[in-house]
């Protein structure tokens, strides 16, 4: 679902725009990639996986490889005899290339008395690695390419496809739906080789696997890398320098089928082709009792949950900002900075020290410094709208206790380029990527223009205030 700005709290922008244009035409004009903690750009680059060197080097007897080779995989087990002085990285070898030759549907276990030493291959039930204590972590992480679908969404459709609950999958942020997107996810209890062989999603690729002690955690990223193509722009942007000092804008609110019908079985089956959040949410009003609000929210994966309830702070902060920005642009008596990780206020001795790249507004929570001017009231009114108080972001459960913390007016955009490109039409490619044939077509003989930008934003920043800065958009 669209959203207006002024639905999320967004009613102020620093300069005034000239040109129009249009965005997102095609999913594969906005194209994002995460930046990992490490200050990689994520790009998905090897969808193949490599053969683990013990299967490879097949260092066990001929004839018992030959009997594995023989096994029917609709049987219940099979009992192999092992030659005496069989040793125990020969039997580890065995268990391997049985498990990677049957795709993990057979599982086998080594036994042993004073008469014989036999190898067991008996079905898996649960076509889960039981021999995981062979590999090199408990997770797997790899890269998620995805198009039109947000992560959240993806998430679900995939750990649908491997057969396990979605909480096992984790990523480091929400991506955006109507986009090409590269980042990490970790997966927990499947192997690569598991991974690798379900059957393909059309939105989604992944890649570059391997294994990890420790999954992926909510904001484990240093930001984002944008390719943004604007086609269709009918002014010369004279907006444009102002990319690298733009308003921010976390999560849109969460849009509320619930409020309109209070019929969640109806909501059911509306949504249960799509199977996103709002199914989630509509199946937990369904199963827990009317009373039990909480029980029905826990439908909704972890890390969600955790996004709703910054997406709340994002509205508040969203709403201050506005209106802060509105009064004026300057640094004034009372508002909150950051100075070298500390949050002070602004005084008549320090104020010619900061401008508005140094100011601050809180993300509402119970353990939040107030700006000590008309921000503070501007804060207090916005939740008392919604019939909230300080004291409602203190709960006994950990996951829905907000302290708060503090976030940057204006972020500056870094390692940024623009082009224009003339294109003929818009079923044109012009950012290349891998859900695409079409090479991409960078001049078109034709009146048609846009312009191309490119972009790195920390985390909490938001393309698209970047680009309601240059385009004349609601």
């Amino acid at each position: 679902m669209r959203h207006k700005y002024s639905e999320l709290g967004i009613s102020s922008k620093l300069g005034d725009v000239i040109g129009t244009g249009d965005i997102k035409t095609r999913c594969s004009d906005f194209v994002v990639n995460e930046i990992d903690l490490n200050g990689r750009v994520v790009k998905l680059e090897n969808m193949n996986i490599e053969i683990i060197p013990e299967i490879v080097d097949l260092n066990f007897d001929d004839e018992i490889k030959s009997e594995i080779d023989k096994i029917d995989i609709k049987t219940s087990s099979t009992t192999i005899e092992l030659k005496q002085g069989c040793t125990k990285e020969e039997r580890r070898t065995i268990h391997r290339y049985i498990r990677n030759k049957f795709n993990e549907k057979l599982v086998s276990k080594f036994e042993s008395d004073s008469q014989c030493q036999q190898i067991v291959v008996y079905k898996n039930k649960n076509n889960a690695d039981r021999q995981r204590k062979e590999t090199v972590g408990k997770f797997v992480l790899c890269t998620m390419l995805k198009m039109n679908n947000d992560t959240s969404t993806a998430i679900s459709k995939l750990a649908f496809k491997l057969k396990i609950n979605k909480n096992m999958i984790h990523a480091a942020g929400n991506k955006d739906k109507r986009a090409v997107t590269s980042q990490k996810i970790s997966i927990k209890g499947k192997t690569i080789q598991q991974i690798y062989n379900i059957t393909p999603l059309s939105f989604i690729k992944l890649g570059d696997y391997s294994y990890s002690n420790t999954s992926i955690q909510l904001g484990d990223l240093k930001g984002n890398r944008f390719q943004i193509f604007v086609s269709a722009i009918s002014a010369i942007f004279t907006s444009r320098d102002h990319l690298s000092e733009r308003l921010k804008i976390p999560c849109e609110p969460i849009s509320n089928i619930w409020k309109d019908s209070k019929d969640s079985q109806k909501i059911v089956n509306i949504l249960k082709r799509s199977k996103g959040l709002e199914y989630d949410l509509a199946v937990g009003l369904t199963k827990r009792p009317k009373t039990d609000k909480i029980g029905a929210i826990n439908f909704i994966p972890r890390t969600t949950r955790q996004l709703y309830l910054h997406a709340y702070q994002s509205f508040v902060w969203n709403s201050a900002v506005s209106l802060r920005i509105h009064r004026n642009l300057k640094i004034i008596l009372g508002d909150l900075v950051e100075d070298n990780g500390q949050i002070l206020h602004v005084t008549k001795e320090n104020m010619e020290k900061y401008t508005l790249f140094d100011l601050v507004l809180p993300l509402v929570g119970w353990d939040i410094k107030f700006p000590e001017n008309e921000s503070k009231m501007d804060i207090i009114n916005i939740l008392k709208k919604d019939l909230i108080t300080l004291n409602n972001f203190k709960s006994d459960m950990v996951e829905y206790a907000l302290n708060g913390n503090y976030r940057k007016v204006l972020a500056r955009a870094t390692n940024f380029t623009w082009k224009e490109i003339k294109y003929a039409d818009d079923t044109c490619t012009v950012i290349q990527n891998m859900f695409d044939s079409e090479e991409p077509i960078i001049v078109g003989d034709s009146s048609k223009l846009g312009l191309l930008f490119s972009f790195n934003l920390l985390t909490s920043s938001y393309a698209t205030m970047a680009l309601k800065e240059i385009i004349c958009q609601n």
